[in-house]
């Protein structure tokens, strides 16, 4: 295709020009910064597979290991249907890290883009090369966007040992209503009768309002009777299904 307007364009002195937008098409760096990282590339982690996750990380540390004077960075891409994800993949990280004992202050965690399902990439770098992370890493504010449906945060069964070394922090649920005015937090308590149910959101709220200073009009506690105990935290936006405060 680009031969046939060479030929047709040769006498009207297009060539050159043409040639030139070809070239320099086909030379323009990538937009999202990832040509400004100068590390060593040493995994992905794509699947959410708490085996084959921890065994990844596991091998990252050892080779950290093995470079004493290198630091090893994680860049997290989020998932833009769960704008909460990345930060739950930090967690799950760095409570792996401090199980195995590995030094954290080797590890720098970055808050990549979004995109289409939730990816980790693990680097190796010398401390000349940290910079280039740093220019395309996103803050880590705990301030969500596009929250358009509820989504769950955890459930306290989830740290029964089985998952991927997530260990669920009341802080962490916190930080998001803090951020988000406009997130309702609705916690779900699932337990035998009402008096326990009472007794844990009794506890429940004193830690939200009093430790975490999350306001009063942000936090809802719904009850469901099961002979199995359980929370779950759910972020609700305040502008749908009703809820208004």
């Amino acid at each position: 295709m680009i031969y046939w307007f060479i030929s047709n364009f040769k006498d009207r002195g297009f060539t050159f020009i043409l040639v030139f937008f070809v070239t320099f098409s086909m030379n323009v760096p990538s937009t999202d910064g990832q040509e400004k990282i100068k590390g060593k590339f040493i995994d992905e982690i794509l699947d959410i597979n708490c085996d084959r996750q921890r065994s990844q990380i596991d091998n990252f540390i050892l080779r950290l290991g093995e470079s004493p004077d290198s630091k090893g960075v994680i860049v997290i891409h989020g998932e833009n249907s769960d704008p909460i994800i990345a930060y739950r993949q930090k967690m799950t990280i760095m409570n792996h890290l401090k199980i195995r004992r590995f030094n954290t202050d080797r590890i720098l965690i970055f808050l990549g883009k979004n995109e289409p399902r939730l990816r980790t990439e693990l680097w190796e770098a010398t401390e000349s090369e940290l910079d280039g992370f740093s220019l395309i890493a996103r803050e880590w504010d705990f301030k969500v966007r596009d929250f358009k449906q509820p989504i769950l945060s955890s459930a306290e069964s989830w740290t029964d040992g089985i998952g991927c070394s997530y260990i669920f922090d009341l802080e962490f649920y916190s930080k998001f209503l803090f951020a988000n005015k406009n997130l309702i937090g609705r916690v779900i308590i699932r337990d035998e009768s009402i008096r326990k149910f009472n007794s844990v959101r009794t506890k429940l709220t004193k830690d939200l309002l009093e430790k975490y200073r999350v306001s009063q009009n942000q936090l809802e506690f719904g009850f469901i009777q099961s002979k199995t105990s359980d929370i779950e935290y759910w972020f609700i936006p305040s502008d749908i299904f009703g809820v208004s405060k």
